[in-house]
């Protein structure tokens, strides 16, 4: 059984990354770690190659052995993982007559171990989100890294920022690392540490890197040479050539549009509605009369009740109602009293007043009632006719036109801002092959063919 974060990193990965560091000779007497090393794929390699070029430089058995024990550190929480490491290490330098290494592979914590120095840091650290992360663990790395001090930051972040502060003068560090971190604005912090000593990228996002796994990744190497440039690679292993300085607050490596229009001037791209207790909020009605909806023996007042929709909703042909505890007056949205609420929908108000405890728990805006959505920004432009676009673009962008009253639970929708542009206008935009280059160059990979987008990008496309 797995520990959160373990990705195994796949034999092919392990020599590219050791090979782009130059882990091939003159390796007695410099330091090397892998700070998660797991099963040990990436401290076999490279003991390996430290016995052989060891042996073929003409030093002892006795000199490699006693040098093994100083110059070869592995980490990792899960014991299990270490003892099976320690093992396979065993093999390897039995298989050279060396024996009874006392190995420096031990049971812990990277993050809470001394800030030693390094001359090859190497590894995959930890995939673990924000989300998936204990309230210790968040507690503790924001505490004490910068790169984790704002938003939804992930596990790595901490492992990626110790290590570029862990390397000598001379050292050399190679990570695999999600790809997410080149465009996640909560990773702007770690994008500032990096670009210092950051050389060359690797990008693997169109390569399924991880069996069974969906997570776009890269390869970085990074030195202590502050060079103003980066090598970045990718598909078919073109190179280009990136200056440090063109590196913003999101990392992009294609040639941005020159065309003068951005589809934010003539449009609102807004996030689909909060209410933070979606299974709360949304039901789908088994019947209904002229006043009612009826779902699991609840009945839900129609005036209460609107369309919802997402792109997936749409896709698969769902029937989705969503209590909408407000009023629309014209292009506005009106906040209702309780009093009101109890008075015109007791039968909504009565339903919702039995999920109390679960509403009131949730991260509330201030000033939000206990019976409203969770966030109310969303609100602003709702009651317009809109469009659907989903946050994750595969090959082909799907788009959905809605009503004005149809209530957007999941995606962006996107409603005109001015007279000069139709959504008609708005969805051809979308669906041009210009867009869909974008999205390439701009997106976060999820896969090796779908891209996470946020509301800015899509703010910021140029038609």
């Amino acid at each position: 059984m797995q520990i959160l974060g373990q990705i195994p990193t796949p034999q092919k990965y392990v020599k590219l990354m050791l090979d782009e560091v130059g882990y091939q000779k003159q390796l007695l007497g410099k330091t090397f770690i892998d700070n998660s090393c797991g099963d040990g794929n990436i401290l076999a390699e490279a003991v390996k190659r430290y016995i052989n070029a060891s042996k073929n430089e003409g030093y002892t058995i006795e000199t490699i052995k006693k040098n093994l024990e100083c110059d070869i550190f592995g980490y990792d929480i899960d014991k299990k993982a270490v003892i099976t490491t320690i093992k396979r290490l065993n093999e390897i330098a039995g298989k050279e007559e060396i024996y009874d290494v006392s190995w420096n592979v031990r049971t812990a914590d990277y993050l809470k171990t001394p800030a030693n120095k390094f001359d090859y840091i190497v590894g995959n650290p930890p995939y673990i989100t924000y989300h998936d992360l204990t309230i210790t663990q968040r507690g503790y790395v924001k505490n004490n890294f910068t790169s984790c001090q704002e938003g939804r930051f992930d596990y790595c972040y901490a492992f990626i920022e110790k290590s570029i502060k862990s390397l000598t003068t001379t050292g050399k560090m190679v990570y695999l690392i999600p790809y997410s971190i080149f465009r996640n604005r909560f990773a702007s912090n770690l994008r500032i540490q990096l670009l210092e000593k950051l050389c060359k990228i690797i990008d693997l996002s169109g390569i399924d890197v991880f069996p069974n796994r969906t997570v776009g990744t890269a390869i970085i190497i990074c030195k202590n040479d502050n060079v103003e440039e980066v090598e970045y690679i990718h598909e078919e292993n073109k190179t280009n050539i990136i200056k440090k300085t063109s590196l913003d607050e999101k990392w992009i490596f294609e040639t941005q549009s020159i065309a003068e229009k951005k589809f934010g001037d003539y449009f609102n791209v807004l996030n689909s509605v909060a209410t933070l207790k979606n299974e709360i909020f949304l039901f789908e009605p088994e019947g209904e009369d002229d006043n009612y909806y009826y779902f699991k023996d609840i009945k839900i007042e129609k005036a209460m009740a609107h369309t919802a929709a997402s792109p997936r909703s749409r896709r698969t042909n769902r029937n989705y109602k969503i209590i909408f505890p407000y009023k629309i007056d014209g292009q506005n949205i009106a906040r209702i009293t309780e009093e009101n609420f109890q008075k015109q929908y007791p039968c909504t108000y009565q339903y919702l007043l039995k999920k109390k405890n679960d509403l009131q728990n949730r991260n509330l805006d201030k000033r939000t009632n206990w019976y409203e959505y969770g966030r109310s920004q969303a609100l602003s432009s709702m009651s317009s006719e809109k469009i659907l676009i989903p946050m994750v673009i595969s090959s082909k962008l799907i788009i959905y036109k809605e009503k004005a009253d149809t209530i957007p639970f999941a995606g962006y929708y996107i409603t005109c801002k001015t007279s000069q542009y139709t959504l008609d206008d708005a969805k051809h935009i979308l669906e041009s092959q210009d867009f869909m280059n974008y999205i390439k160059a701009y997106g976060t990979p999820t896969t090796k063919t779908s891209y996470r987008i946020s509301t800015r990008d899509i703010k910021n496309f140029r038609f």
